[in-house]
């Protein structure tokens, strides 16, 4: 009787790369990669470096709620003459998986995400206003986590508003391929 209870309460104990009974944990993710203008946003405005920042809190092993921010400096093609364009895309969203990495000291996960948020086109040139419009995504990507580190490779597909120039589209899409690190705080 006593060996079952040490033996239970000596499983109970996390250990300091584990996630908690409830699955909370916390991650910060840095991610560089690439802005790629899919369909009509490709006439619209050019490929551009990406860079971006999320921050990640697990509601169970297996599910975790993630924000972040990306800012990317691309041309707009549809102008007369083109022209500077800060990109901002800020989201927030649910990603599944990624549950076997944070248990571990180490190990691939695979995940799997979907959110929603906001893009704000901010046009360097004089006269033209600044756009925000509604935009959600699609993710896939996986982690290598190292005790309470780890790379990780994600790609997102977007559908936004769009960049509401000439072209009439109302609707546009794009990818953004990230590589990047991840801290596990817990």
């Amino acid at each position: 009787m006593v060996l079952l209870v040490a033996a239970r309460s000596t499983r109970a104990q996390p250990t300091p790369h584990s996630v908690d009974a409830d699955g909370r944990r916390v991650s910060a993710h840095i991610l560089l990669g690439g802005f790629v203008p899919t369909g009509a946003q490709r006439r619209a405005l050019g490929p551009a470096a990406l860079i971006g920042a999320q921050l990640a809190v697990g509601l169970r092993p297996q599910l975790a709620v993630v924000g972040g921010v990306a800012i990317a400096q691309t041309r707009d093609r549809s102008a007369p003459t083109s022209t500077d364009v800060d990109l901002v895309q800020f989201d927030v969203g649910v990603e599944v998986g990624g549950g076997a990495a944070q248990s571990a000291r180490r190990g691939i996960a695979p995940f799997g995400g979907i959110g929603i948020g906001g893009r704000r086109y901010d046009h360097r040139a004089d006269g033209v206003a600044t756009q925000t419009v509604l935009a959600g995504y699609l993710a896939a990507g996986a982690e290598l986590t190292l005790w309470r580190t780890g790379l990780r490779i994600e790609a997102r597909d977007y559908l936004s508003g769009g960049h509401g120039r000439a072209d009439g589209a109302s609707v546009r899409n794009d990818l953004a391929l990230l590589a990047g690190l991840a801290y596990h705080f817990r």
